[in-house]
């Protein structure tokens, strides 16, 4: 869909996560990752895939203010621009989300591919994990939510953490989402500061 709508394929980032491997067979009736010397077993899923997309048109013109706040010291460029990354290790379950990861893909995300004062849009936000990343990276954070579990999750997590950042929330009914309608979303801004 994104190819078809204009968008460059770059280079994906293979991330090595090393997670928690009895919560990925939790509930197949083994102890094991399958039993032990038959076959049929689970195969650990320890890599994720991070696509990279680059949208059509010309490149940003960013501020020079912008570049000097931006940049990235050597040490975090040598670790971060390498196509796989071993060393960020992965999450289990996250108060009940079935697919957590660390603010530290985010924040590395969010920092080799904008700049100081942008916009980061997460249409998956869950309990905030990238709005977090981009806070800490000094960027604005539009992020959706139609779980209201995680939503209030989220919640917590920025009352508690981030008392200083200016965190919105905002609730609709009845959203149209890629022609399919939700029946309740909640829409999460933070600002840069």
């Amino acid at each position: 869909m994104c190819l078809e709508a204009g968008f460059d394929y770059l280079s994906p980032i293979f991330w090595y996560k090393i997670a928690n491997a009895a919560t990925e067979v939790d509930g197949n009736g083994s102890t094991f990752l399958g039993k032990p010397y038959e076959p049929n077993a689970v195969i650990k899923n320890d890599v994720e895939y991070i696509l990279i997309l680059r949208k059509p048109g010309a490149y940003r013109n960013p501020t020079s203010e912008q570049r000097a706040l931006s940049i990235i010291d050597r040490k975090d460029h040598d670790r971060w621009f390498r196509q796989v990354w071993t060393d960020v290790p992965g999450q289990a379950r996250l108060q009940g989300h079935p697919a957590p990861y660390p603010k530290e893909v985010a924040f590395r995300l969010i920092n080799m591919f904008s700049f100081v004062g942008d916009s980061v849009l997460d249409p998956f936000w869950g309990t905030g994990t990238t709005t977090a990343a981009a806070i800490d990276a000094h960027r604005s954070s539009i992020g959706y939510e139609i779980e209201p579990r995680y939503i209030e999750v989220g919640k917590a997590r920025f009352q508690q953490g981030y008392i200083d950042a200016k965190v919105h929330f905002f609730e609709s009914l009845g959203v149209a989402a890629l022609s399919a309608p939700i029946e309740a979303q909640t829409r999460i801004v933070t600002t840069a500061g």
